[in-house]
């Protein structure tokens, strides 16, 4: 992964952190596409449903001349941090080392090469598993992903 990925994967998460939570609240679609010259962000925010305290932040993030794309997360604090993430797909599962954490919470990605893109978009959730710092149990979130192979679709730089 590019210097220039990572950060815009860590970027991508903090930015989109509180924007698509109210987005959700006020019923707007929950992929939040954002494109430039040089690629395309889009984030989705996972909240629970009684509070809409954001639980987690899923993006995927392409590049204008690139075939793969990055799969981050931003996850809160409280977590730890060695295991890193899973990114559960069926059968499959794909460990994300976390790149960075900041005082609101700490992100994880991967490149996802061209299969690994195709796989992400047919399927209907991607759980997002990481564990508990004080106890090392595995926390599972499933991250739904209706909509976004129409909004990678429509959004290519």
């Amino acid at each position: 992964m590019s210097a220039r990925t990572a950060a815009a994967a860590s970027g991508a998460c903090a930015f989109f952190l509180v924007g698509v939570v109210t987005s959700l609240a006020q019923g707007v679609p929950p992929w939040d596409s954002r494109c430039d010259a040089r690629g395309c962000s889009h984030s989705r925010a996972l909240s629970e449903s009684a509070t809409l305290r954001r639980i987690a932040t899923v993006s995927v993030l392409t590049e204008a001349q690139a075939t793969g794309a990055t799969l981050a997360v931003a996850l809160p604090l409280g977590l730890a941090l060695e295991p890193g993430v899973q990114f559960v797909l069926g059968d499959t599962v794909w460990p994300a080392p976390f790149k960075v954490c900041f005082p609101d919470g700490c992100s994880a990605a991967i490149t996802l090469d061209e299969a690994m893109l195709a796989q992400l978009l047919s399927a209907p959730d991607i759980a997002v598993r990481y564990f508990a710092f004080n106890d090392g149990r595995a926390i599972m979130i499933d991250a739904p992903l209706g909509g976004l192979a129409e909004a990678v679709a429509s959004r290519r730089p």
